[in-house]
């Protein structure tokens, strides 16, 4: 008799724990894989004409939910998914670039964290275009993709407008070459390649197959020759990336030996699309015109129809040995996932989520039954919803008097083909009033973000464009770059820049050029008489070399002037006991192309006799010709001084004719590195110091100065500024500083080197403007516990490129770390024409 107790008590202690046993040893992964506009016969397995290889086998080999819905459009599908709530609890109905979600939401990336996965993102977010509101903010430890919707293939621009630049990593807005589906997979297998032992949760909702559709030629030429027409051939080769993409991912679980404990599920956001390919609102990536063929048969409708061509999608589930393999007609919807991938997580959550979604996890282990429950779709802008109880939907469009309602019976006609409103008038009222029983919990909690400003600046992207983080290549330094005309009076950026070794150990001065904006440079060459030189009278290896150097186009004798200072070296090593008198040295550029000799910017004022230098400092080439920059200079290494210098130049000669007076700060060295731009009628000057204080100074003929100011926020608050320089960005309509600074991120950084900021000058008060901060490139590391890791970017340049664009250029090195780096250029996209002349 007790044996049998026992047995019987062994039977259902294992009924009752046959789910957590699957996973109890591991927590499972998750790959939840989401196509953009997948219709649902746009693939093979579907019956559609592309070819779909590792999705047909996926499908062969897994579940399939033949009945899985989502929203009509994007952004309500990714908030139903990430919330396991109806989108339009949240007031999300339509594709949307402002705040989505209430900032404390408590989204699946943030409650898996908890059990302590690991969390990705790369592809489309969709939930909120700024940085500010991106993945990061929302759980995701890793960024990478579209902050907003989908993008043009090759550019990866959003449509035009405000949120135009959104392709980031980790919500820093980047610019990068290649096509968008591969990135993105490239992203997902790299970030997959470096799992340790925590579980994972990979969210990889591709762009693929949204428009405007471009795909390489090698999926063009694999396209069957059957099917005809640009677009449509575009169309397949872009399904066939896709579904060659969610293969490698698939791979990549392979080979780094976690597929059998990965749950992967690929589904689609909505129905398929037959807008216009190549639409207007996208800045032009020389996309094929005509309409996308997106292919929802048998179903009724397409994407923004709450028909069930608009809301059902091919959707698949594969966790190996774990979900049989099959089809299964239960009505599930995207905001199950949560509460499923929640559960078998082990996350309990504290309080009530409001949680609209089902646990999914023992009908996709056992076949077991979910209860009985509606599956409410709200449509764009709430002018369309529908609602599906067991085999039977209801569909509304309109509102009030104007409101029209269709009855169907899915099972028997999933085309949606024959109404049965006033066949079933008791069943069609029961559904009314269940519609509008769920729809009253709409909009609860709609997130309050504040109204997007009226910045000039609508994005910040960054691209690198020499690499050595990994020490394999050459450490490019004080990357300083003028815009210059070319025969054809097209612009030209031309860059100067240097290898570094170590604190002022620099190489020969090399140029570099770009014809494109500076998507692509050209070799860097070096200056023949910007290199190292024998110090006359010495004959024991003393060597003058050249940094700091700045370059300037000069219109008015089409040259370039590339002006810096001496700086002396002896053997491999700076000769730091043997510095010699410092000055300003340069070379021109003549229109042929060819460099003149190195020449000295002579100025005999006893005040110098230690070190005149214009450093890094921007300069101002006036109306007449004449170069307008500031000294520092002193007698003796310390207490330097600052004063304005105006100089005449005739495209060989440099000559300083006339020097202010001059503004001190005994503190250590004294005042250096000062930057000069003219806003409005007034001259600006930025000067670095040594008693954590950067320092302003206006005035109305660049020699006689204001006395300075220290750098402050508007409420007197002044900025920590540890000895390194700060530039102008200025704009017609605003003038702004770029600097580093002290901040909690960054306090065990050499100097506060990183990040790099700006922030709008208030021209009245001389001061910041705090609400107008934001971080240019931001810190790479931990600047708190492992600074020596941390690539510092104290020395930089700003430049403005076109009405439209002005870059900040920084070469990134590591003193304590190999002196690796990178060399860096930040886009600054202007809300406004900038219409201050380039040359």
């Amino acid at each position: 008799m007790h044996s049998h107790i026992r047995l019987f008590c062994c039977l259902l202690l294992a009924s009752l724990c046959q789910h957590s046993l699957a996973w109890s040893s591991s927590p499972p992964n998750f790959v939840f894989i989401m196509a953009d506009d997948l219709g649902w016969a746009d693939v093979a397995f579907h019956g559609g004409n592309a070819p779909t290889p590792r999705l047909d086998q996926l499908a062969n080999d897994s579940l399939e939910l033949t009945q899985h819905y989502v929203a009509p459009v994007c952004s309500p599908t990714r908030a139903g998914l990430l919330t396991g709530r109806c989108w339009s609890r949240f007031g999300i109905t339509t594709p949307t670039n402002s705040l989505a979600l209430p900032m404390d939401t408590v989204t699946m990336p943030r409650a898996l964290k908890t059990q302590g996965y690991d969390t990705c993102l790369a592809g489309k977010w969709h939930l909120g275009s700024l940085p500010k509101w991106g993945p990061n903010e929302f759980g995701f430890d890793h960024s990478y993709g579209s902050l907003a919707g989908g993008v043009s293939p090759w550019n990866h621009r959003y449509k035009k407008g405000s949120f135009t630049f959104a392709w980031h990593r980790n919500q820093q807005l980047i610019e990068e070459s290649g096509h968008v589906t591969d990135l993105l997979t490239d992203e997902a297998v790299n970030w997959l390649q470096s799992r340790g032992a925590e579980p994972f949760f990979l969210y990889l909702p591709y762009t693929a197959i949204h428009l405007p559709l471009k795909e390489p030629k090698q999926w063009l030429d694999r396209v069957p020759e059957s099917i005809s027409g640009e677009v449509a051939r575009h169309y397949a080769a872009s399904v066939m990336h896709l579904d060659h993409s969610v293969g490698r991912i698939l791979d990549a679980l392979n080979q780094k030996g976690l597929r059998e404990n990965t749950l992967v599920v690929f589904t689609s956001d909505n129905g398929g699309s037959t807008v216009e390919n190549n639409d207007l609102k996208y800045p032009d990536d020389n996309c094929p015109n005509g309409r996308l063929t997106g292919n929802n048969q048998p179903l009724r409708g397409q994407k923004g129809d709450v028909y069930e061509g608009g809301t059902r999608v091919p959707t698949i589930v594969s966790w190996p040995n774990k979900i049989a393999k099959g089809k299964n007609g239960t009505p599930v919807q995207i905001i199950d996932w949560m509460p499923t991938f929640c559960s078998l997580s082990g996350f309990k959550p504290e309080s009530d989520l409001k949680w609209d979604g089902t646990d999914l996890s023992g009908l996709l282990l056992n076949g077991t039954k979910i209860p009985d429950r509606a599956i409410y779709t709200a449509g764009p802008r709430l002018r369309a919803s529908s609602l599906r109880l067991g085999d039977h939907k209801l569909v509304t469009h309109g509102e009030g008097e104007s409101r029209t309602s269709e009855l169907f019976n899915i099972a028997k006609d999933p085309g949606e083909t024959q109404d049965l409103a006033k066949q079933q008038p008791e069943r069609f009222q029961t559904l009314l009033a269940k519609l509008k029983e769920y729809a009253a919990a709409d909009r609860d909690s709609v997130a309050q973000a504040k109204p997007i400003d009226d910045s000039l600046i609508t994005a910040i992207t960054k691209q690198t464009l020499w690499s050595n983080r990994d020490g394999k290549s050459r450490t490019w330094f004080h990357p300083r770059v003028c815009m210059m005309p070319d025969s054809d009076g097209r612009p030209i950026a031309m860059m100067n820049l240097q290898e570094i070794g170590g604190s002022d150990y620099f190489g020969p001065v090399h140029w570099s050029a770009s014809s494109d904006l500076g998507r692509t440079w050209s070799k860097p060459q070096q200056i023949p008489s910007l290199g190292r030189k024998p110090v006359s009278g010495r004959d024991d290896g003393l060597m003058a070399g050249v940094c700091d150097v700045t370059p300037q186009y000069h219109p008015q004798t089409d040259t370039v002037l590339a002006l810096g200072h001496v700086v002396f070296y002896k053997g491999d090593y700076f000769a730091r006991k043997e510095q010699l008198a410092r000055y300003p040295v340069y070379a021109t550029r003549a229109k042929d192309g060819t460099w003149s000799e190195r020449k000295i910017l002579k100025w005999d004022d006893p005040r110098g006799a230690h070190i005149y230098s214009n450093n890094c400092g921007q300069r101002v080439v006036l109306p007449s010709g004449d170069v307008q920059m500031s000294f520092t200079f002193g007698p003796k290494a310390e207490d330097r001084m600052v004063a304005g210098v105006r100089s005449s130049f005739d495209g060989s000669e440099l000559k300083v004719t006339e020097a202010g007076p001059a503004l001190h700060n005994p503190v250590g060295r004294g005042l250096l590195e000062p930057s000069v731009t003219k806003f409005g009628d007034d001259f600006w000057m930025t000067i670095r110091a040594e008693d954590d204080h950067g320092y302003v100074s206006v005035s109305s003929d660049g020699l006689n100065w204001e006395e300075k100011k220290p750098w402050s926020w508007e409420d007197g608050t002044p900025l920590s500024m540890s000895t390194t320089q700060q530039h102008w960005l200025t704009h017609s309509d605003g003038l702004f500083l770029v600097y580093t600074r002290k901040d909690p991120t960054n306090e065990n950084v050499m100097r506060w080197r990183s990040p790099l900021w700006l922030a709008q000058v208030d021209v009245r008060r001389r001061c910041l403007i705090k609400s107008t901060e934001r971080v240019v490139l931001p810190l790479v590391g931990d600047g708190v516990n492992d600074p020596n890791k941390v690539a510092l970017m104290g020395n930089f340049d700003v430049t403005n490129v076109s009405p439209h664009e002005s870059w900040v250029t920084v070469g990134e090195w590591m003193p304590r770390d190999g002196y690796r780096g990178d060399v860096l250029l930040a886009r600054i996209h202007w809300s406004k024409p900038n219409r201050l002349p380039l040359w």
